[in-house]
């Protein structure tokens, strides 16, 4: 069976490949699932470059532009979120990439019975027409 290769990082994610490989090795990747991820690693730093973009400005919208990107160029395997979960849950856990942000505020059971009127629920005589 073929030995799986080292992918190179190079570019604006350079920095954290290395600390990276070593947390997919500690979470228990596989040999041949390790490498891919570093692939995608070395992917998103190259898009990342050719925009000019630093980390930081890494957002929710542009790691969906990165993976449609990649659905153009005709790759097959490693284009969902959550392929690219690993690697986005590392960086934002060292602070290079923000953290995830809350698009809507989650609606608590509470909230919903507050926001209806006082008259609710209506009454059996009010339903019926009576």
């Amino acid at each position: 069976m073929k030995r799986p290769d080292r992918p190179r990082v190079t570019g604006a994610l350079a920095p954290y490949a290395e600390g990276f490989r070593k947390e997919l090795s500690r979470k228990g990747y596989s040999p041949w699932t390790a490498p891919e991820h570093m692939y995608l690693m070395s992917d998103l730093s190259r898009w990342l470059d050719g925009r000019d973009l630093s980390p930081a400005q890494v957002s929710s919208a542009r790691i969906e532009e990165f993976l449609i990107h990649r659905r153009s160029c005709t790759q097959a395997r490693w284009i969902t979120p959550r392929a690219i979960a690993p690697l986005l849950g590392y960086l934002r856990g060292l602070g290079v990439v923000r953290r995830r942000q809350q698009l809507f505020r989650p609606v608590l059971p509470r909230d919903c019975w507050s926001s209806l009127p006082p008259t609710w629920p209506p009454s059996e005589a009010s339903v019926l027409g009576r």
